[in-house]
């Protein structure tokens, strides 16, 4: 069946949740994702557009997506597309979907001047960690991700007000 890559838009938004939900789900990890439908629209392309994406679309049906947003390096001294996420239905892996979306995200992300993409896997995911890295993606071994969550934003604005 012919595959088409589109845009996300408002109206993806309760797909996107449940795509993401079942992401989750799938790869095991103990985290349930906090997203809403409202989270997408809100955030997304039509709200305040803090990310965007693609739809991966057979006939009517989404059968895949990859979020991102724009991000910039001091070290690199560039711009560049850091990948939240990316789904594809269970049923449909394997059958090229993911390049697709990766290579269009890379179209993307050279029309906008980004010279790079970023993304995150849980360590555990070795499926995921091989198919990044058999398309070129390299673990930095001296990088970890640290988050800072509201609770402790606040409390930070607060004891430095």
């Amino acid at each position: 069946m012919n595959t088409l890559l589109r845009p996300i838009n408002p109206a993806d938004a309760a797909t996107i949740a449940r795509m993401l939900h079942d992401l989750a789900a799938q790869t095991g990890v103990t985290r349930t994702p906090l997203v809403t439908e409202n989270d997408i629209r809100q955030f997304g392309p039509g709200g305040k557009a803090h990310f965007d994406g693609l739809v991966a679309e057979q006939g009517a049906k989404a059968v895949g997506m990859c979020l991102f947003s724009t991000t910039f390096s001091g070290w690199r001294g560039a711009s560049g597309l850091f990948i939240s996420d990316l789904f594809i239905e269970p049923e449909l892996r394997g059958q090229g979907l993911g390049l697709r979306l990766l290579a269009a995200v890379c179209q993307q992300a050279r029309q906008i001047g980004c010279n790079y993409l970023r993304l995150d896997v849980d360590p555990q995911n070795q499926p995921a960690r091989a198919f990044y890295r058999k398309q070129g993606f390299t673990e930095h071994q001296g990088e970890m991700p640290l988050f800072l969550e509201l609770p402790s934003m606040q409390t930070l604005i607060e004891q430095n007000a």
